[in-house]
């Protein structure tokens, strides 16, 4: 993920089910989305597992540390283009080359004003009926 206004780049990783964001480490602008959805959230995927997720939460705190703005306002200066770089074929087990990935519906709703290269999905299961395509 890209921050246009720095030009700071942080790159996430989903990594295994107990990677996730401390809360104590989760900015104050994730923290506030993160309470809304974590009782309900929209896709069954642990939400601070998430790549996307965790780029933008690096990208919040590296805004505080240089005093720019680090609000809600401040998601839509980031862009995002995520990719699974390790998928494999689940027929044969080889790797496959990377595929596009859009935002899950968790990510859509913590992220919703960072722009996707490959869009995003607004419910669970992804379909092209949910699928927006910023």
């Amino acid at each position: 993920m890209i921050d246009t206004r720095t030009g700071l780049v942080y790159e996430g990783i989903n990594g295994p089910a107990d990677a996730l964001i401390p809360f104590d480490d989760l900015h104050p602008t994730l923290a506030e989305r993160y309470e809304a959805i974590e009782a309900n959230p929209p896709h069954p995927a642990p939400i601070l597992q998430h790549a996307e997720v965790k780029a933008a939460n690096r990208l919040l705190w590296e805004r505080r540390k240089l005093g720019l703005p680090d609000g809600p306002s401040a998601l839509s200066e980031l862009r995002a283009s995520v990719w699974f770089p390790f998928k494999k074929d689940f027929d044969l087990e080889i790797p496959v080359p990377p595929k596009a990935a859009p935002f899950c519906a968790n990510c859509a709703n913590m992220l919703q004003e960072v722009p996707s290269s490959f869009g995003r999905f607004t419910g669970f299961p992804p379909n092209a009926e949910n699928k927006l395509p910023w």
